[in-house]
C-alpha cells in the first residue's frame, strides 16, 4: 500500500515508518519541519494540497502529527493545531477517496494525565468504554479529534477509521531515564496510570491498523501487558483506586491497569517488549 504518514519526524513515526517499509508498504512522508525527502506542510493550513503533492495514489493515512503536550505551546494553539490538523486530514481523505485512516490518540483522554486525579477512574482494568473527562488542552484536543472521527465515519460509512490510544510511549534509549523518574515519583506514575507502551510495539500496532478495513470508527488502547513500576498491581489498586470497581477476573502480579483486549481481538495486537526484560 501507499501510506501517507504525517508527523514523519516524530518519535512514533521513527519506529512506525521502518515497520511499514519492512512489510512492503511505501511511505509518503509529511511534516511541518523542513527535512529532505519529506513533503513540508503545516496541517493547520492544509488548503490547496492534493494528490498532486504526491507521486502515487494513496491507499491509507497514518496520522501521527500533533503537538504532544499541553506545555509545548499556548493552550489555544495546542487545541487548535491538533483539532484542525485532524479535520483537514479527514477532509483530504474524503477528497482523495482514501478509505483507511489511522489516527494517533492517547490514554490521556481519560483525564488523569495532567490532573493526576485518580477519582476519574471508575473501573479497572480500563477499556475503550470508560468515560473520558479531560480538561487540559492537549488531552481535550485528542478527545475532540476522536469525536471528529465519529462524525465523519457516521456521515461517510464506507471509510474505515482506527484511533489508537497509546499509553505512555517509551523508546529503548529512554527507558532508563524516564522510568526512573516515574518510579521515584508516585504522582507522576499515577499520571500515566502506571501504564506504558514500547515504541516498537506501537509501530506494530500502526502496521496492523492500516491493514484493517472496518467501516466506521473504532478506538483501541495500545499498551504493554505490565505496569512500569515495581509495586504490584493489587497494591496500586489498593493505594490509588479503592473507589474504582474492580473488574479484573484475576489481578496478575504486574498486570497493566489498561486492557488491550479489543486491540488483541480485532487488530491481532500482541505486545512483545517489556522493560523488565531489558
Amino acid at each position: 500500500m501507499n501510506i501517507l504518514v504525517t508527523g514523519a519526524t516524530g518519535r512514533v513515526a521513527a519506529f512506525a515508518i521502518p515497520e511499514l517499509i519492512k512489510h512492503g508498504h511505501k511511505c509518503l512522508l509529511l511534516d511541518k519541519e523542513n527535512v529532505s525527502g519529506i513533503v513540508r506542510k503545516n496541517l493547520k493550513c492544509w488548503s490547496g494540497i492534493t494528490h498532486k503533492s504526491f507521486s502515487e495514489k494513496l491507499d491509507a493515512i497514518l496520522h501521527l502529527a500533533a503537538i504532544p503536550r499541553p506545555t509545548d505551546a499556548p493552550a489555544d494553539e495546542v487545541y487548535a493545531n491538533n483539532v484542525v490538523a485532524t479535520h483537514n486530514i479527514l477532509e483530504f481523505a474524503l477528497a482523495e477517496k482514501v478509505k483507511k485512516i489511522v489516527c494517533a490518540s492517547t490514554e490521556a483522554v481519560l483525564g488523569v494525565a495532567y490532573s493526576r486525579d485518580a477519582n476519574k477512574i471508575n473501573y479497572l482494568p480500563i477499556n475503550e468504554d470508560h468515560p473520558t473527562t479531560p480538561t487540559d488542552p492537549y488531552s481535550f484536543s485528542k478527545l475532540t479529534c476522536e469525536k471528529l472521527c465519529d462524525a465523519y465515519a457516521s456521515e461517510f460509512p464506507s471509510i474505515s477509521i482506527s484511533t489508537l490510544r497509546f499509553a505512555w510511549v517509551l523508546c529503548p534509549i529512554t527507558y532508563e531515564t524516564k522510568l526512573l523518574k516515574a518510579q521515584k515519583d508516585p504522582s507522576y506514575g499515577l499520571s500515566k496510570i502506571f501504564s506504558y507502551s514500547d515504541a516498537r510495539d506501537v509501530a506494530k500496532a500502526c502496521h496492523l491498523a492500516v491493514q484493517l478495513h472496518h467501516p466506521g470508527h473504532e478506538r483501541f488502547f495500545i499498551a504493554a501487558d505490565d505496569t512500569f513500576t515495581f509495586v504490584e498491581s493489587d497494591e496500586l489498586i489498593h493505594q490509588y483506586f479503592t473507589h474504582a470497581e474492580n473488574r479484573f477476573s484475576t489481578v496478575g502480579k504486574n498486570s497493566s491497569l489498561i486492557s488491550c483486549a479489543k486491540a488483541k481481538s480485532i487488530l491481532g495486537y500482541k505486545p512483545e517488549f517489556n522493560w523488565r526484560l531489558l
